[in-house]
């Protein structure tokens, strides 16, 4: 048997609990999480078909399938449990749910498709056919507006086209519209971001894009601030460039207090302070300096600075009295282009409709719509006595409150560890 940690047999022992175990590659997370399930067949003596295993790729659940059998058929070679119970799990096992969340997902609209009024002759279409479907329902979408002529459409048109197209736009459309998709309510919660663009100045401080642009100023100043340090020891090594050890310090001390200006007085003492943050120019190194370590103190210090010039490149140097006007002018035209996404949403739905198919977010939020349903969802929370999630660093907001509707307070179990997250580009939100 496998010498477990104390950690590791901890999560395996728990019971009448949500556990969410978080720990690096390669430390067992998969292990403990099959030694559990065993742990519970043969201690709890729970049923394979009562349990939900979820992965992010069908060859994690096909390992996953196998590597449960493996575990089931050493436990019948030992002799550990019940022998019969344990054969009824290997023959439960061709059977279980043991699959992606998409796959699950099926499962849900293929039963409950009536709940939510969905033909159930319908079939997944494939990635090339529902991107000529959205080709086609952008195309048709952004033709009805130009015969529309709304002055806000033109403007859209104008302000993030080039040479006259509007592709940009087009693209623009599609990619909020994916984004969105990863999000349980996509409709509401854009209507509520559009919003950030009327407020008031001093309604800017508690809005999440200034909180992200806040936290990304930190980590830029931080960042430049690393390279100063790393140029300044240098400096300090044998044969390095002591001339400029006064130019770095001072270079620290500017950032250090623009940094401090971030952290306790904010933007507006941030945007007030930059412009008179200055590098000066490097002091003239004797001959005895090693051309190599003075070279390399050159390109950390021109790496710090860049960083530096590229945060007044953008909201620094306009400041925030000025950004919070440019953001009340966009307003109305993201209030468009808003609905803009909604309309291509339709229009896209209407689309696949017509052909009979949905694509994987449909998947995700038929299933939701569907759990919406309290019997439904009441039902499902019955069936399944534990519910494990694989990898949950790879989850969005839509697949988490998917499971969270069918769980209960005492029986979900999550692995996963967010360095290990490879479904960003899918908005995975670890």
């Amino acid at each position: 048997m496998p010498k477990w940690t104390v950690e590791q047999q901890a999560a395996i022992d728990a019971r009448d609990c949500n556990l969410l175990v978080a720990a690096a590659a390669g430390s067992g997370k998969t292990a403990v999480l099959v030694e559990r399930i065993l742990q519970l067949i043969l201690k709890d003596e729970a049923e394979l078909d009562r349990l939900l295993v979820v992965t992010f790729t069908n060859a994690a659940a096909g390992e996953m399938r196998e590597r449960i059998g493996a575990a089931l058929m050493k436990a019948l070679d030992e002799n550990r449990g019940d022998s019969r119970h344990l054969r009824r799990q290997m023959n439960l096992l061709p059977k279980a749910s043991i699959s992606t969340l998409h796959a699950f997902c099926i499962r849900i609209i293929r039963q409950y498709f009536h709940v939510i009024n969905l033909d159930p002759g319908f079939r997944i279409g494939d990635d090339t056919e529902c991107s000529l479907i959205r080709l086609d329902a952008i195309d048709d979408l952004f033709e009805k507006e130009y015969e529309k002529g709304s002055e806000k459409f033109y403007g859209l048109v104008e302000r993030f086209g080039n040479n006259r197209q509007d592709t940009p736009l087009q693209d623009l459309v599609l990619r909020l519209h994916g984004f969105i998709q990863s999000k349980p309510d996509p409709e509401r919660w854009m209507e509520v971001r559009v919003q950030d663009f009327a407020l008031k100045e001093e309604e800017i401080g508690a809005s999440p894009w200034y909180q992200a642009l806040l936290s990304q100023i930190r980590m830029d100043l931080a960042g430049a601030m690393d390279l100063l340090q790393d140029a300044l020891a240098l400096c300090r090594k044998p044969g390095g460039p002591m001339a400029y050890e006064a130019n770095l310090l001072d270079d620290l001390s500017q950032l250090e207090d623009l940094l401090s200006l971030t952290q306790h007085r904010g933007l507006r003492a941030c945007c007030q302070a930059y412009p008179g943050i200055k590098f000066k120019n490097l002091k003239r190194c004797g001959r005895d300096v090693e051309d190599s370590l003075k070279e390399a103190v050159q390109e950390q210090r021109n790496q710090a600075k860049a960083i530096f010039k590229n945060l007044g490149d953008g909201f620094l140097s306009v400041g925030l009295e000025h950004s919070v006007e440019q953001l009340n002018e966009l307003y109305p035209y993201m209030q468009y282009l808003c609905d803009l996404v909604f309309k291509f949403d339709r229009e896209y739905r209407r689309q696949k409709q017509e052909r009979g198919i949905i694509d994987f977010n449909d998947l995700e939020h038929y299933a939701l719509d569907i759990l919406k349903n309290e019997e439904v969802a009441e039902e499902l929370r019955s069936k399944y006595s534990y519910i494990f999630v694989d990898e949950y660093q790879d989850s969005n907001l839509v697949q988490e409150t998917i499971v969270n509707k069918i769980a209960r307070e005492d029986n979900l179990f999550l692995v996963g560890d967010v360095k290990q997250s490879i479904y960003r580009f899918r908005l995975a939100d670890p």
